[in-house]
C-alpha cells in the first residue's frame, strides 16, 4: 500500500513511511521494501511482485510478502501505442486513463472504449487469477505470503444466464458434464424453461454472486481462499471500508490517514499473523 495523500509521501512522490506494513517492519526489526504503486490494479500488482522477487534474489533476502489486493474492477493492459504517453509504458491502467492521468485524449478514448466492452465478470476472473498466479509463484519459492484486500469486492450479480451442454457429447470431459448436472440442473429444475428441459441439454441458472456464478468461478474462489489471508473485520472486507466503519479519518480522496494505519498496525499485531 502506497499511503496516498499522507504527509511523508512528499506530495505523493514516494510511498509513505507511515503505512501499516512499515510500522510492522519497525516493530519486528526487519527491513521494509515497498513496491506498491498509486492506483494499482491487480494486474500491475503481478508485475510489481515479479520485480520484487528479482530484487529479493539480487540482494540475497528472505522476504515475507504482504500483498494488499486492489479493487477487482481496476484493469491494466499492455498497449504498444501508448509509447511516450503513458508513465508505465507499455502497461496502461485503464482506470487511470479514464480519469485522464496522461492528459492524452487518444489514450483516454482508447481506455474508455475498451473498458465499456469488459463486464464485471471478466474483471473478477482476471483478478482472481492474478491472486492465484502470484500466490502459486511465491509458494513455489517457499515464501511466506499474507494477502488482504484494500477494497471490499462487490461480487453480487443477477441470476439469469443459462449454461448448456449437449448430453450426447460423452467423449468431451468437462466440468459441465457432472458438476453442472448435479449442482445446478436437479436443484433448479423447477426454474428451467420447459423448452430446455425436454432436450438433450444440461441446463442451469447462474449464481447470485461471481464467487459461485458457475462451476469455474466457484472453483477459482475456492482456490483464492486456500491462501493465507489477513481479515480486517470479516472475510473479504477491505482495509478502506474497515477504516470508515471504525470512524477513522480519511483524506479528501478517500485514502486512510496515518491514524488509520496505526490502528491497522495494532490490529495486525494482536492477530500475530506474522509470527505464525
Amino acid at each position: 500500500m502506497y499511503g496516498w495523500e499522507q504527509q511523508s509521501t512528499e506530495d505523493n512522490t514516494k510511498p509513505s513511511d507511515d503505512v501499516y506494513t512499515n510500522l510492522l517492519a519497525k516493530h519486528y526489526g526487519i527491513k521494509h521494501f515497498n513496491f506498491s504503486e498509486v492506483g494499482a490494479s491487480n494486474q500491475s500488482i503481478i508485475r510489481q511482485i515479479i520485480f520484487a522477487q528479482k530484487f529479493e534474489q539480487e540482494n540475497n533476502l528472505d522476504s515475507i510478502y504482504w500483498i494488499q489486493w486492489s479493487d477487482y474492477r481496476r484493469l491494466e493492459l499492455p498497449y504498444i501505442n501508448s509509447k511516450n504517453i503513458c508513465k508505465n509504458w507499455p502497461y496502461v491502467g485503464l482506470n487511470k486513463e479514464i480519469k485522464n492521468l496522461s492528459k492524452n485524449k487518444i489514450l483516454k478514448k482508447w481506455a474508455e472504449t475498451l473498458y465499456t466492452h469488459i463486464d464485471d465478470l471478466a474483471l473478477f476472473v482476471l483478478s482472481a487469477n492474478a491472486i492465484i498466479q502470484v500466490n502459486s509463484l511465491l509458494q513455489a519459492k517457499n515464501k511466506k505470503v499474507i494477502n488482504t484486500f484494500a477494497h471490499t469486492w462487490d461480487l453480487n450479480c443477477t441470476s439469469s444466464n443459462y449454461y448448456t451442454k449437449d448430453k450426447n457429447f460423452k467423449n468431451i470431459d468437462t466440468m459441465y458434464t457432472d458438476i453442472l448436472y448435479n449442482d445446478l440442473l436437479i436443484k433448479k429444475v423447477e426454474e428451467i424453461d420447459s423448452n430446455f428441459s425436454n432436450t438433450d441439454l444440461l441446463v442451469g441458472k447462474s449464481g447470485l454472486n461471481f464467487k459461485n456464478f458457475d462451476p469455474y468461478t466457484k472453483r477459482l474462489w475456492e482456490l483464492v481462499k486456500t491462501y493465507n489471508w489477513h481479515y480486517w473485520h470479516e472475510e473479504d472486507f477491505g482495509f478502506k471500508p474497515w477504516t470508515v466503519e471504525n470512524g477513522y479519518d480519511v483524506y479528501p480522496e478517500g485514502h486512510p490517514t496515518e491514524k488509520a494505519h496505526r490502528e491497522a498496525f495494532n490490529l495486525i499485531l494482536k492477530s500475530k499473523i506474522l509470527e505464525k
